[in-house]
């Protein structure tokens, strides 16, 4: 069985996933403040984009899980090669841990923590932006040579698919909370805000597909349906 699909297909398909999450989650919404009863709101909760464990946290965690596949596909040739086979593995490693924290909310229970310890207000009450916001900061200056040793397309849209992502998760979480979440506005910054996070990660996707396709030729499973003799 051969399954064959390019970057720019894998791309399409995310970006139209997305769009119908971005969709059912703002009519849902629409629908519950019109008409608000269990069964509109059973429905908001299910699709909407600023709760936790429904599906499109399923769908984030899922794309974040694929990252971290390919990642690990890509390590395998590395650790063949015996260049960067580490970084690599630490980075599958990241996008495993930020598929399970997107699922199970890991980074509120840290916020939390360090909101009860650190007595953070203001635009730092959402604390979990400190460690994280460090983390990254901490992971670009480890990964900036690796990034340089990156083809230059590769390198590009690694960038600008962190970029896209950071900005979605921290930045748009700090506009959100000076704001009250009984607003129509504050809804509209959450959906901006997964959303942003969901293009990132999707076109971080299509680049690791570009990288491994330019780079290897291809990425293939083969499967057989010959006994083993």
């Amino acid at each position: 069985m051969n399954i064959s699909f390019s970057p720019r297909q894998a791309l399409k398909t995310l970006i139209i996933l997305i769009s119908v999450l971005i969709i059912l989650s703002s009519l849902f919404l629409l629908l519950h403040s019109l008409y608000g009863n269990n069964y509109t709101n059973l429905l908001r909760r299910l699709f909407s984009l600023d709760s936790e464990r429904n599906v499109p946290t399923f769908y984030s965690s899922s794309t974040l899980m694929i990252s971290a596949f390919l990642i690990f596909m890509i390590a395998t040739r590395k650790k063949i090669l015996r260049r960067d086979f580490i970084l690599w593995i630490i980075l599958g490693i990241l996008f495993i841990f930020l598929g399970i924290d997107e699922f199970a909310s890991i980074h509120e229970k840290v916020g939390d923590y360090f909101r009860n310890r650190m007595n953070l207000t203001g635009y730092l009450e959402t604390a979990w932006i400190v460690p994280y916001g460090i983390a990254v900061l901490v992971l670009f200056i480890l990964y900036f040579k690796f990034l340089s040793r990156l083809p230059r397309r590769t390198r590009k849209y690694f960038v600008i698919s962190g970029l896209i992502f950071v900005f979605g998760a921290i930045g748009f979480e700090i506009i959100a909370t000076k704001m009250s979440k009984k607003d129509f506005s504050y809804h509209i910054i959450m959906t901006l805000e997964e959303s942003f996070e969901m293009i990132g990660i999707a076109l971080f996707i299509y680049t690791l597909l570009d990288y491994i396709s330019t780079k290897y030729g291809y990425l293939g499973i083969k499967v057989s349906n010959k006994e083993d003799s």
